[in-house]
């Protein structure tokens, strides 16, 4: 089982760490007398907006009835008491889609961070910069009773079985958990039962 940080992924300058240190007046390109850490001066895509993504459909528990901006579920909740402490209002708040797997990808983005259970790998972190980490989850493998791997306890037992994966795990699942062959069977969280059942894998991941 393997121990993991989730955390938002975040678009230019980390805005609370940022605000909550001690300004330089000298550098500060705000003028004289101003706050820099007014949402009027806050370096967001767009002047007193902040546009949080997330992916769709947006699953619970994290969000609610597939409506990040409704404010209920982990992540909505997350994403709200962090506009708030910025100095945004809820009305001021701005959702995008953006699929997980681009969410971390090299290149311009069009959202201020973005919160979708993504979790820290050093590889992520090379391209994309992350706020510290707000979640710790812990991966597991689970499978059907009538599977050939439910009883097993160690990776050497797995070694050979036809793994489903998703989301947030890697190809493979992380180096040196599965050292047969990476995961065959990619899926949707709301799919994982019904792969199961339907005999696509021996075993697939939570996360």
């Amino acid at each position: 089982m393997k121990k993991t940080w989730i955390a938002m992924l975040t678009v230019g300058v980390l805005l609370l760490s940022a605000c909550a240190q001690e300004t330089d007046d000298a550098a500060s390109p705000v003028p004289s007398g101003e706050d820099p850490c007014s949402v009027d001066n806050l370096p967001v895509m767009e002047p007193g907006t902040l546009t949080i993504a997330t992916d769709s459909p947006a699953y619970g528990p994290w969000f609610e009835k597939n409506d990040p901006s409704n404010g209920m579920g982990y992540e909505s909740a997350v994403a709200y008491a962090v506009a708030d402490r910025l100095g945004f209002s809820a009305d001021s708040v701005k959702w995008v889609v953006e699929p997980f797997n681009k969410s971390y990808a090299p290149g311009s983005k069009d959202f201020d961070f973005d919160i979708n259970q993504i979790s820290i790998t050093t590889k992520r972190a090379k391209v994309v910069d992350f706020s510290e980490g707000y979640y710790d989850v812990n991966q597991a493998l689970i499978a059907l009773k009538s599977s050939p791997v439910a009883g097993a306890t160690t990776i050497a037992e797995v070694a050979d079985a036809k793994l489903g994966t998703g989301g947030n795990d890697q190809p493979g699942l992380h180096p040196g958990e599965h050292p047969a062959h990476p995961a065959a069977v990619r899926v949707r969280h709301d799919q994982r039962r019904e792969v199961g059942v339907g005999g696509r894998t021996d075993r697939r991941d939570r996360r």
